[in-house]
């Protein structure tokens, strides 16, 4: 801020000699004149009112001259309009914003900025998804079995065959389907999961075993897994047991996901993930569609978001990836309004890429869906 110190009080020609010389300054990307503006000749003197006018008329014409905001914060401008002195009239004629409240004023600047940046960063949305492929087909199962929960490996696969990486994951069921799982990884140290429609919090259910690295760890995993399913769940309905390899150690964990909002419609969420998604809550939410642009910002409005940075000599997190796979999770979601919920939670943000360690889809209500898929091929 500059402080004219009463200089103006005498000779308002100041005003527009000021104005000119910081609009010129290419670090200034806007002007805000506070104060007393429009009132020295009702104030101080009526010999003043030329000098004010000419002031006005020079000012005005800077917008358009340097292509920069003007706005005016004036404590004149409280008077009724048949009684706002000429200069701040000649202002509103001009299509110069006058304020008589410094705090609207500055909120104006700063929705001028805001509306600047999304400018700056808007790019064209993606291209919308064709319906079709793998989850047309988990879709049709899904309606013809009457259940919302799309299960993990239809899940796994749908979104594979939309573009998205997915390290190889077999589904066994039975201990000897998932030693060849096993076998068939090479050997690697694997991660194994409870794939049951009735069981979507798998960790609760002590459907999950981690870092199985023989055989006898897998085929004992296996029937731990459906034994503790059933100790949670009474007859549960129970596709076999997810195994997949285990991902690369450290890494950021992070949600990726869609909700639907009651107003807005499916929205894109992000934040920390885990089981700080439920303690922390520190999530941010778009609107879909999104752009690269949105996907991007999104990380930089989390409060942790320094943890993307690379804390304690860390490497940042591969921002790109991140907003790639929320992009691609958009059009998804777009391509099928049948979908109600996805979670991807938690996804390992690494220097270099990511890996998605859970997938879960629940669909809309099938009247809903069913509407929602007709109006989709009727458009």
């Amino acid at each position: 801020p500059i402080d004219v110190a009463g200089g103006t009080d005498a000779d308002p020609s100041v005003f527009a000699a000021c104005a000119d010389i910081l609009l010129q300054d290419s670090a200034v990307d806007g002007l805000l004149i506070s104060g007393l503006y429009g009132g020295y000749a009702v104030r101080f003197s009526l010999d003043l009112l030329v000098a004010v006018l000419d002031a006005t008329d020079m000012i005005s014409a800077m917008p358009h001259r340097f292509g920069k905001p003007v706005i005016i914060h004036s404590l004149y401008n409280v008077l009724q309009a048949d009684q706002r002195p000429l200069p701040l009239a000649n202002m509103h004629r001009a299509g110069i914003p006058v304020h008589n409240s410094l705090e609207t004023a500055i909120r104006c600047m700063q929705a001028l900025a805001e509306y600047s940046e999304v400018g700056r960063t808007f790019e064209s949305l993606p291209p919308q998804a064709e319906p079709g492929g793998v989850f047309a087909q988990v879709l049709a199962q899904c309606m013809a079995e009457g259940r919302r929960v799309v299960l993990e490996h239809e899940g796994r696969a749908s979104l594979r065959d939309f573009g998205l990486d997915f390290a190889p994951t077999f589904l066994a069921t039975d201990e000897s389907e998932a030693e060849e799982a096993f076998r068939r990884l090479g050997g690697q140290p694997v991660a194994m999961k409870i794939v049951s429609r009735d069981i979507l919090h798998k960790t609760e259910a002590g459907g999950v075993k981690l870092d199985a690295t023989d055989v006898a760890l897998v085929r004992r995993g296996f029937l731990e897994i459906v034994a503790n399913a059933k100790a949670a769940v009474t007859n549960p309905n129970i596709a076999g047991v997810l195994v997949t390899p285990m991902a690369a150690k450290g890494g950021v964990e992070v949600i990726v996901g869609i909700v639907r909002d009651p107003v807005y419609g499916p929205v894109m969420m992000f934040g920390l993930g885990g089981v700080l998604v439920d303690v922390l809550r520190d999530i941010v939410f778009r609107a879909l569609p999104i752009s690269r642009s949105d996907a991007l910002a999104m990380l930089d409005e989390i409060k942790a978001q320094a943890l993307l940075d690379g804390v304690r000599g860390a490497a940042p997190v591969d921002r790109g990836a991140l907003a790639d796979l929320m992009v691609s999770i958009s059009r998804f979601v777009e391509a099928f309004p049948e979908i109600d919920e996805l979670d991807l939670n938690p996804v390992l943000a690494y220097p270099r890429g990511l890996t998605v360690l859970d997938v879960r889809i629940l669909l809309t209500e099938f009247s809903e869906a069913h509407s929602a898929h007709k109006q989709g091929i009727e458009a």
